[in-house]
C-alpha cells in the first residue's frame, strides 16, 4: 500500500530560475548628472527597446537590453513612485551573473551599461547564434487583462496592448495558455469585438506582465560592460504586478530564465541583481541588508529629504526564488518554473554588498576592469582586496556588512564607515555550476514602503517584506498558479488493484481534473476523471478534494500517477510523477505483534510507552519481486528495511532481536 504523495513532479531539471522581488516604500527622484561615470558608461543600442509596468502605484521602465528601473526619455531614474509623480526611487538596476571558464573569471549582465542585446539565441552549442536583433519581434511586450477595457477610454494604448496581445511571442519562451494541447504556439485569433474564435492565448500571471528575451552574443557590449567575453546565455525575463491595494500594489515581480547555448560550462556561478538606488535626492542616503528575510534595501540616511520630505520611503529587493541546485535529501523540493519540485532547493541569498561613490575600498566595479572586483562581491568578498568584510561591531568577518537594524541601531549598520551619500547594493546567490544546455531562474521582487519617517520606513518595508513572501508563496500553492497535492492507496482484489486517487486543490479553483496511472516509460495502462461531487469517497461535494478509483491490472513494475487539471479560466495544466512507485502487484502486512513495550509488558501499546512490533511481508502475486523498501510513515530513517527479492507466493517475517 502506498499512501501520501510527492508534491512535485519528477522531471529532469535543468533551467535556472531567479526570482526578484523589488519592495518600494517610496521613490525618490534621481538626480542627473555623471554620477561615478554613469553616464560615461552608458551607450544605447539602435536595437534598445523600453517600455513600463504601471498596473499598480509604481511605474518602472524595463529595457530589451537588461535594462531596469532607467527611464530613456528623461535619461535619469526611472522608477516612479507614487505612480503619476515625478518622485523616482530607484536610478537604474539589472541582473549580473558571473563565473569562471577554464578558470578564467567572466561576467555579463546589465549595469549602467548592457551586456545584452535584444533577441533569442537559434540553435545551441558550436552552432549559436543570434537572431536578429533589429527585428521588431524582440522588442518589450506588455499586455494586461482588462485591455479590451480600454479601447474607448485610450485608444493608443488599447491598440499596443491588442498588437502585443496577437503578436505574444510564445514560440520565443512567453508563457502561453496551450488551448488545443499540441505543444507549440499557435497565434490567437480575434473577432471585431476581440473575443477569441480560436489559436492560444498568452498566459497571464499577473494583472499585467511585460516580457522580452535578450542574449549576449554580442562581444562588443559584454567587454564594454565588465569587459568579458560573450558566453551564449540566452535570457527571458517576465515582469508582472497586480492591480491591488497594500502590499501587492507597492511590488513589481521579475523573473530571469537564463539559458546557456554556448558550449562552455560555468563553474562557481553566482547570480545577483545590482541597484543604484537614489530616495529622491541622491546624495543622502543609507543601504543595508536582513539576511533572514532575503533582502537588501536601501533608506534615506537624514531625517529630511528634498524630494520626499520628512517622510521619505525605503525601497528593497527581495529574493523570491534563488537559483535552483541538488538537494541533499530527496524528499527537499524546490521552486522551479512556479511549482515545486522534489530532489532540490532554491539557494538563498548567499551574500551583500554595499558600494560606496569614489571610496578606495567599496567602489562600485564598472567598465572593462570590473569583472574581478564585481566577482569578488558577488561572493561577498570586499571589492578592491578580495578579503572578507570585518564587523565594526564584533571584529568578526562577514559576507553580509550593513545586517544591522537601523531601527534599533543595533549592529553594523550605514553610517559607521561614512556618511550619508550615493549609494549602490548588490545581492547574490551561488556557487552553482551551469553547464551548457542547462536552465536557471531566478525571481526576485522590487518593493516600497512609507512610514511617518525614515526608520518607520525601513521598519514598515520589513513588515511588506514578510507579507510579500507569504503572499508569493500562497499564490504559487493557491492563486494565479493551482499547486495540487496528491495521495494514493491501493487495495488488492484477486489480480486487481483499486487504486484510490486524491487530489487537493483550494476549494472553486478547478472545473475538472483527470488522472492517470502510467509506466516510467509515459504509457497509459489506465486513466480517468476525479470527482468532487462527495459520492467517490473524496470526502464533502465542492470542498477542493477530487477522487475517484481506478483499477489496474497487477503488474511487476511500479506506476506512476500523472494529472491534467483545468481551471475555471479554461487553462489547463499537466503535472506528472505527483506520487511514483505505485504497486499494482499484492502485497500485504500479516501477523503484526507487539514484541516488546517497556512499561507493563502486556503486548499492548499503551499510551506513553516505547513500542517494538514486527510483522511479515507476504507477496500474494504471480510476480517475483525485487528491490522492495519496508519504511515507517512518516519516514523514520532509523527504520528502513530492505528486501532484495521476494518470489511469488512468499513471505519475508521480521524477526525481533532483543539484543
Amino acid at each position: 500500500m502506498v499512501q501520501g504523495g510527492i508534491e512535485m513532479k519528477s522531471r529532469t531539471l535543468c533551467r535556472f530560475i531567479l526570482s526578484l522581488v523589488l519592495l518600494v516604500v517610496f521613490p525618490a527622484i534621481a538626480e542627473a548628472g555623471d554620477e561615478c561615470g554613469k553616464q560615461s558608461l552608458r551607450k544605447t543600442a539602435t536595437n534598445d527597446h523600453y517600455n513600463f509596468f504601471d498596473v499598480n502605484t509604481t511605474l518602472t521602465w524595463i529595457g530589451n537590453n537588461g535594462d531596469g528601473s532607467f527611464d530613456p526619455n528623461t535619461r535619469i531614474g526611472g522608477f516612479y513612485w507614487p505612480k503619476g509623480t515625478t518622485k523616482t526611487a530607484v536610478y537604474e538596476d539589472g541582473p549580473v551573473w558571473g563565473g569562471l571558464i577554464g578558470g578564467r573569471i567572466t561576467l555579463g549582465g546589465s549595469q549602467y551599461s548592457h551586456g545584452l542585446q535584444a533577441g533569442p539565441i537559434v540553435g545551441s552549442g558550436i552552432n549559436a547564434r543570434p537572431d536578429n536583433p533589429n527585428d521588431p519581434r524582440h522588442r518589450v511586450y506588455k499586455i494586461q487583462k482588462s485591455w479590451r477595457e480600454l479601447k474607448a477610454t485610450e485608444p493608443a494604448l488599447y491598440t499596443a496592448m491588442r498588437r502585443d496581445y496577437i503578436e505574444w511571442p510564445g514560440d520565443l519562451g512567453a508563457p502561453f495558455i496551450d488551448k488545443n494541447a499540441d505543444g507549440r504556439w499557435n497565434p490567437p485569433q480575434l473577432d471585431a469585438d476581440d473575443w477569441q474564435t480560436g489559436g492560444d492565448e498568452p498566459r497571464f500571471v499577473g494583472d499585467q506582465q511585460l516580457w522580452f528575451v535578450a542574449n549576449d552574443m554580442n562581444s562588443s557590449v559584454t567587454r564594454r560592460l565588465y569587459g568579458s567575453d560573450s558566453i551564449g546565455l540566452e535570457i527571458q525575463c517576465l515582469v508582472w504586478g497586480f492591480a491591488q491595494d497594500g502590499i501587492p500594489g507597492n511590488t513589481v515581480f521579475k523573473k530571469y530564465t537564463i539559458i546557456n547555448k554556448g558550449v562552455n560550462r560555468l563553474d562557481s556561478m553566482y547570480l545577483g541583481y545590482w541597484s543604484d538606488f537614489d530616495l529622491g535626492s541622491a546624495n543622502d542616503d543609507f543601504v543595508g541588508c536582513d539576511t533572514t528575510l532575503g533582502l537588501a534595501y536601501g533608506y534615506n540616511g537624514l531625517p529630511h529629504d528634498a524630494v520626499y520630505g520628512d517622510a521619505p520611503p525605503a525601497v528593497g529587493y527581495v529574493l523570491l526564488q534563488g537559483p535552483i541546485v541538488s538537494a541533499g535529501s530527496p524528499l527537499d523540493s524546490g521552486l522551479f518554473g512556479f511549482e515545486y519540485r522534489v530532489g532540490v532547493r532554491n539557494l538563498p541569498m548567499t551574500a551583500f554588498m554595499f558600494f560606496l561613490c569614489g571610496d578606495a575600498t567599496y567602489s562600485c566595479p564598472a567598465g572593462s576592469q570590473g569583472a574581478v572586483p564585481m566577482y569578488r562581491s558577488m561572493q561577498g568578498l570586499t571589492p578592491s582586496n578580495g578579503s572578507l568584510p570585518l564587523d565594526p561591531t564584533t571584529n568578526q568577518p562577514t559576507r553580509f556588512p550593513l545586517a544591522g537594524d537601523p531601527v534599533s541601531g543595533r549592529g553594523w549598520i550605514d553610517g559607521i564607515y561614512r556618511g550619508p551619500g550615493d549609494r549602490y547594493h548588490l545581492q547574490s546567490s551561488g556557487p552553482l555550476t551551469f553547464a551548457p544546455g542547462d536552465t536557471q531562474e531566478v525571481t526576485m521582487a522590487i518593493v516600497i514602503a512609507q512610514g511617518t519617517d525614515r526608520l518607520s520606513s525601513v521598519a514598515l518595508l520589513k513588515d511588506y517584506t514578510a507579507g510579500v513572501r507569504s503572499f508569493f508563496n500562497n499564490w504559487i500553492r493557491g492563486g494565479g498558479v493551482i499547486y495540487p497535492s496528491s495521495a494514493v492507496n491501493t487495495r488488492f482484489s484477486g489480480s486487481t488493484a483499486n487504486i484510490d486517487v486524491r487530489v487537493t486543490v483550494p476549494p472553486s479553483t478547478m472545473t475538472s481534473i483527470n488522472a492517470e496511472l502510467a509506466v516510467l516509460d509515459g504509457s497509459v495502462v489506465v486513466s480517468g476523471p476525479l470527482y468532487d461531487d462527495g459520492a467517490h469517497g473524496e470526502g464533502a461535494a465542492n470542498d477542493g478534494v477530487f477522487g475517484n478509483t481506478l483499477a489496474a491490472a497487477a503488474r511487476r513494475d511500479g506506476l506512476q500517477l500523472n494529472i491534467t487539471m483545468t481551471d475555471t479560466h479554461g487553462a489547463t495544466s499537466r503535472w506528472n510523477g505527483m506520487v511514483t512507485d505505485i504497486p499494482t502487484a499484492a502485497m500485504e502486512i500479516t501477523d503484526v505483534r507487539v514484541v516488546s513495550d517497556n512499561l507493563n509488558n502486556d503486548g499492548i501499546a499503551n499510551p506513553g510507552e516505547n513500542v517494538r512490533y514486527s510483522f511479515t511481508l507476504r507477496n500474494s502475486s504471480a510476480f517475483d519481486l525485487g528491490g522492495l523498501t519496508i519504511t515507517a510513515f512518516p519516514e523514520y530513517t532509523a527504520n528502513v528495511i530492505d528486501v532484495d527479492t521476494l518470489p511469488a507466493g512468499t513471505a519475508h517475517p521480521m524477526v525481533y532481536d532483543a539484543g
